[in-house]
């Protein structure tokens, strides 16, 4: 019935399994790790941001999730996989002229945080996700990364990549 639905939960629920296992951290002397020293004194420790920046090159996360949140969508955040990253969020709208405008805020929202296409297109082709609509229709997106890059390099203008945007939206039957 909903077997994307459920496949994209169990897979979740895998990934944040399999992290949890592979930390080595305490070794069950009380002796934690330490981070390591560059020989100045310094640990090599990163920051959140530098790690979202790691986990999706040419693209400001912290940008992103600002924009996502003033839309007013509920999502669980980006996850990244196999050249694509997925985005799922609930939406308080179930006609298909309102999910395609909030397809369109979240589109220009991906689109402003672009740092650098050319890093950003090198790692990634595809944004993709699921909409879960307020009447309990689910609702499917796939937003080319070559999309994007056009409207970044102001190939195509606002209006052709909001176009392009509501375009890739599609209603599942179940």
């Amino acid at each position: 019935m909903y077997r994307r639905k459920l496949l994209l939960a169990g897979g979740a629920s895998l990934a944040v399994t399999v992290a949890g296992c592979s930390d080595n951290g305490d070794n069950g002397d009380g002796d934690d790790e330490a981070p390591a020293d560059d020989g100045n004194g310094d640990t090599d420790e990163s920051t959140p941001e530098e790690e979202a920046s790691a986990e999706f090159p040419g693209f400001d996360l912290e940008a992103f999730e600002e924009a996502f949140d003033e839309v007013g969508l509920d999502s669980g955040g980006l996850n990244r996989a196999n050249g694509r990253i997925n985005l799922d969020y609930n939406s308080p709208s179930s006609s298909e002229s309102d999910l395609g405008d909030e397809l369109e805020d979240v589109g220009f929202a991906l689109g402003d945080a672009v740092e650098d296409i050319d890093e950003f297109s090198s790692e990634f082709d595809l944004i993709e996700g699921l909409i879960d609509a307020d009447d309990g229709s689910l609702w499917e997106y796939d937003i080319e990364v070559d999309l994007i890059a056009e409207y970044v390099n102001e190939e195509i203008d606002a209006d052709e990549y909001a176009d392009g945007v509501r375009e890739s939206l599609e209603e599942l039957d179940f």
